[in-house]
């Protein structure tokens, strides 16, 4: 069972109107389990307006008066409440558009990085290595595609025992914290280590590495993770 995380109380104050906030919570089965925690009332359930199969979403309809609203999707089940894992989610009453959100509840609200993945690429005459970064709830939510980000000098993203003068730049930590804040879209991260910097990075030859990354790697993630192909950053 996973409670609300435990944080500070906020400070509060009201806005001038009462806001309408509107929640699509996507989870591939269970819907008729779904409820909303927030923290308006912790102890109380917000049930589902509506619950779409075929999109796999329950729609949440509340009012408040906050600016920002902490929550928490939940499973009622026979044996009690589960809760979503990760912090509390966050989301900013002051938007207008519709918040799409995945919660996860059996794996772990971090992600998962994977092991070094080797790539043979013909153009460079050399293998590729790769880190791959799947978001939370990627095995979870398994209709569900995603963007995504590829990232170079990948041996710095994530581990200190990798990364240049063993200070890595905490990227899964990053994503985590922006995903907990509904701040940004989830999205695998490729993360791909460097060979010769200098030669790779610099003309002329970042024209043959960046041919390798459109032609070799990118067709190799797009073949084996659930991507969405054309979109890249």
């Amino acid at each position: 069972m996973h409670m609300p995380a435990e944080t500070s109380t906020p400070i509060r104050y009201d806005l001038h109107e009462t806001r309408q906030l509107c929640l699509r919570i996507h989870y591939p089965a269970d819907l008729d389990q779904l409820v909303l925690r927030t923290d308006l009332d912790w102890e109380k359930d917000i049930l589902p307006s509506s619950i779409d199969r075929e999109g796999s979403f329950a729609e949440f309809n509340f009012e408040t008066t906050h600016p920002f609203v902490y929550l928490k999707p939940c499973l009622r089940r026979p044996s009690g409440l589960l809760w979503a894992t990760g912090p509390n989610g966050l989301v900013v009453a002051t938007r207008d558009h519709v918040r799409d959100i995945y919660p996860t509840f059996y794996s772990s609200a971090e992600g998962t990085i994977l092991d070094v993945i080797t790539l043979e690429s013909n153009l460079l005459n050399r293998q590729h290595s790769l880190r791959v970064y799947l978001p939370a709830g990627y095995d979870e939510h398994t209709c569900r595609s995603l963007p995504v980000m590829y990232m170079q000098d990948g041996s710095n993203l994530f581990f200190p025992q990798e990364a240049f003068m063993g200070k890595d730049w905490g990227v899964q930590e990053k994503l985590a914290l922006l995903n907990g804040m509904n701040a940004i879209q989830q999205m695998l991260i490729v993360g791909i280590f460097s060979a010769d910097r200098m030669q790779e990075y610099t003309s002329p030859g970042y024209k043959s590495y960046g041919r390798s990354l459109v032609e070799e790697v990118k067709p190799y993630i797009d073949s084996n993770f659930r991507t969405l192909p054309t979109s890249i950053h």
